[in-house]
């Protein structure tokens, strides 16, 4: 038995077109029915043949739809074995170039403060420790304590500076536990040159030293007793607290 081929009539059909499709469907039944009638009387003796019937079903609906479309006014569409339908969708991107600029940090290093010890006083005329002592109330754990005598001969204490120091840093004065008439004239040179460091230091009193030695090799002290009483037993003392080496990185 030969098959018949299939036929689909599909009918599009705008919104607006919706209030007359009822009309439409009535009209395309109705010249359906007259065909079919017309097609029973010329073509009946082929009624058991399903090629007729299938080219009698295929005209009708044809008929049917070309009617009810021109009426409604929709559109028609006529397919014969529709095959599947692949849709291809492309999608072109365009790239995006994000130039992203990292500015660079610059951290500004932190200096290193290197307190003066027994291993950088490599010069001294008289004795020196490095202890505690109070100045002006003030209590340092850490003092350069330096001994003088009471005849009016200078007396001198180096610091090696290493040529890597920027600064030279300390609070200068005379212990609480000598005598308050006692004074002293202190000078600060570097590498034998003046540092603009000269005073009178005078009991009761803190004196800050902070110097520029950037490049220099040794920081020399000078302190000389100034005042007439300080003759007697035993030793005289002045002290820098806290002496301090600032030293770059």
């Amino acid at each position: 038995m030969t098959q018949g081929t299939r036929h689909t009539v599909t009918t599009m059909l705008s919104l607006e077109d919706i209030p007359r499709f009822p009309a439409a469907v009535g009209a395309g039944l109705a010249v359906t029915a007259v065909v079919f009638l017309w097609w029973r009387s010329r073509f009946r003796p082929l009624r058991d043949s399903s090629v007729s019937s299938g080219i009698v079903s295929l005209v009708l609906g044809i008929a049917g739809s070309l009617l009810a479309g021109a009426i409604s006014g929709g559109t028609v569409y006529y397919v014969i074995d529709p095959s599947p339908v692949t849709t291809t969708t492309t999608v072109t991107t365009t790239p995006t170039n994000i130039t992203s600029t990292v500015q660079p940090t610059t951290t500004t290093p932190t200096p290193r403060l290197v307190a003066v010890t027994k291993e950088l006083i490599p010069e001294y005329t008289f004795g020196y420790q490095i202890g505690q002592s109070r100045i002006n109330a003030k209590l340092y754990t850490e003092a350069l304590i330096m001994s003088a005598c009471c005849d009016p001969k200078p007396r001198e204490l180096q610091i090696d500076a290493g040529r890597t120091s920027v600064r030279f840093r300390g609070e200068l004065g005379i212990p609480d536990t000598e005598r308050s008439s006692y004074s002293y004239r202190v000078r600060v040179e570097l590498d034998g040159g003046p540092s603009g460091f000269d005073t009178e230091v005078v009991f009761g009193r803190t004196y800050q030293i902070d110097l520029p030695v950037e490049g220099v090799l040794r920081i020399k002290i000078i302190y000389t007793p100034t005042s007439s009483d300080c003759c007697g037993p035993g030793n005289r003392y002045i002290a820098i607290g806290f002496p301090t080496l600032v030293r770059s990185l």
